[in-house]
């Protein structure tokens, strides 16, 4: 080529002249058809006097040479390519374990750059712990072995992280004169192992010490696995129990119930049941299941589950049911009782107490004192008597003759109990205020009755001041709270439960008198509403009486 030529003509010249040494140099040929490479050695001829008469040249043709030499030069720069930019790290050592090379992906993983790590061991930054296992391993391979194990090192910031490497050993003819590896950072996927190694420990833990009993059975209902818990509900230890089905010790009159919910579970659905069980040493027992179904792929493979020891809570139901029997009962005798004492009681008590008043108007002052005493006994005690069966009459009527709740308005129910109380209000001076009152749900007559009772309570329990009674209400989502106030003469807080139990009183008839029974009224009437009622108060500071009743009348 034109533009080779000076290369040639130029050292041929000085060659010639005698100025330097043969030259060896590569120079291209182009033929027709192609170009070859040739490597050109240039000398000097001389005549039989040493002068230099011409050069001599031998030109050697190394194309092939040469293009196989720019194709593994490719090959190389691919490969390098390919090892520097993949995220394993790419290294080879020596015999002697030191590294020869290591691709820079190595930077991100240790924090060292491939310069400071050729020329040292992998042991200077292996984690202690593990430089035995992997120096075995090494040790393996150069024994002709390929050689996979996971293992940690220690990062240039002083980090722990874990590698996996693979190791294959590098021959010349057929003996191994290093070892070449690929190294993959599996920091996180350990990590994660860890986490669910510990989260299966805490699990089992869990699963092991709960009283409630876990199991797993396949699809023909053997015991796989059933947790300790069995022992305290079965009486059967784990192993004892492996390899059984429950359909071993389900109570006989549950074992169709329970089978229909087996059958349900590998059908793929999830079941809840309630049956007995027979333990280990014959006794019957309750137990509440929850079974899901475990599947393998489309297919049923078994069912875990969850069984819970529902014995005592049977036993408080059947003894609920059987106190609620008795209490129908003795509601239906007591509602006998009021029919009696409303008829049969009040007519001979009622002739009792006209003929006693009849003998005190008749005779009193014809007789002795003595006379006048007993009969003026024999009239109280009618009066008391049917005072008290009156009183007895209105609280067993609370629950037996009450009427359904409808919306109310307490403003008016305030007024009307206002009204029934005009003559005592009116005696006593009493001053009653009162907020807005809401409207609930509520039987209207009783309602009536409760704020009666505890206005009278009021008025009735008065201290040297005029009365002076207030009456609030606030209301919430859920219900509406009620507080009857007063400047009366107070209650010591030690009384506060006796007073609202029938017939209890903290002061004697001559000083105030009744029959005890209002406040038990207005409880019981409050307690069908739903509600509570409960008293603040200090001896001679006035007493509140709050009363609480859902807005909804549940």
């Amino acid at each position: 080529p034109r533009e080779d030529r000076d290369k040639i003509v130029a050292p041929g010249k000085k060659i010639v002249r005698g100025e330097t040494a043969p030259v060896r140099m590569e120079h291209e040929i182009s033929g027709i058809d192609s170009a070859s490479t040739t490597n050109l050695i240039i000398g000097t001829m001389h005549d039989s006097d040493g002068n230099p008469t011409g050069f001599v040249a031998i030109a050697q043709d190394f194309t092939e040479r040469k293009r196989a030499e720019e194709a593994l030069k490719e090959s190389e720069e691919k490969y390098r390519d390919l090892v520097e930019s993949i995220s394993d790290v790419i290294y080879s050592v020596d015999a002697s374990g030191v590294m020869t090379y290591i691709s820079p992906v190595i930077k991100s993983l240790l924090g060292y750059t491939p310069s400071k790590l050729i020329g040292s061991s992998f042991a200077d930054f292996m984690y202690p712990e593990d430089l035995k296992s992997a120096t075995e391993r090494f040790m393996n391979t150069l024994s002709g072995n390929t050689e996979t194990g996971e293992f940690r090192v220690v990062t240039k910031s002083g980090e722990v992280r874990w590698v996996r490497s693979s190791n294959h050993p590098v021959f010349e003819e057929d003996r191994v004169i290093g070892v070449a590896g690929i190294m993959t950072d599996i920091t996180e996927r350990k990590l994660a192992e860890e986490a669910l190694k510990e989260s299966e420990a805490k699990y089992r833990d869990l699963v092991e010490n709960i009283s409630n009993m876990i199991y797993t059975i396949d699809e023909n209902g053997t015991v796989t696995y059933i947790s300790p818990a069995a022992e305290s509900i079965l009486g059967y230890t784990p192993s004892e129990f492996l390899g059984r089905s429950f359909a071993d010790i389900i109570y006989k009159e549950d074992l169709q119930t329970a089978t229909e919910g087996f059958m349900d579970l590998v059908s793929g659905n999830s079941t809840q049941g309630e049956f007995r069980l027979l333990t280990k040493s014959g006794e019957v027992r309750w137990v509440s299941t929850s079974n899901r179904p475990i599947f393998d792929g489309a297919r049923v493979a078994g069912a875990t589950g969850m069984a819970t020891d529902i014995t005592e809570r049977k036993k408080a139901e059947e003894e609920r049911e059987r106190l609620l029997h008795e209490l129908e009962r003795s509601n239906a005798e007591l509602q006998q009782f009021a029919h009696v004492a409303s008829h049969d009681l009040q007519e001979p008590l009622r002739m009792v107490a006209s003929y006693t008043q009849l003998l005190e108007k008749r005779y009193k002052g014809s007789l002795d004192a003595d006379a006048d005493e007993f009969i003026g006994y024999a009239v109280d005690g009618a009066r008391r008597m049917q005072n008290l069966i009156l009183g007895l009459l209105s609280y067993s009527r609370v629950g037996t003759r009450g009427k359904p709740f409808e919306p109310t308005e307490c403003e008016s129910v305030f007024k009307q109990a206002l009204d029934n109380l005009k003559v005592t209000i009116n005696e006593s001076g009493a001053g009653v205020t009162h907020d807005p009152l809401p409207r609930v749900m509520a039987d209207e007559t009783q309602l009536i009755q409760l704020f009666q009772n505890l206005l009278a309570n009021a008025i009735k329990f008065r201290g040297e001041e005029q009365p002076r009674i207030h009456v609030s209400a606030k209301e919430d989502s859920n219900e509406c709270l009620f507080s009857v106030s007063d400047n009366g003469i107070g209650i010591n807080p030690e009384y506060f439960d006796r007073i609202f139990v029938i017939f209890q009183r903290l002061h004697g008839r001559e000083e105030y008198p009744g029959t005890g029974i209002g406040l038990s009224v207005c409880k019981r009437i409050v307690e069908r509403h739903g509600g509570r009622i409960w008293v603040e108060s200090q001896p001679g500071e006035g007493s509140t009486f709050h009363f609480a009743i859902p807005k909804g009348g549940e």
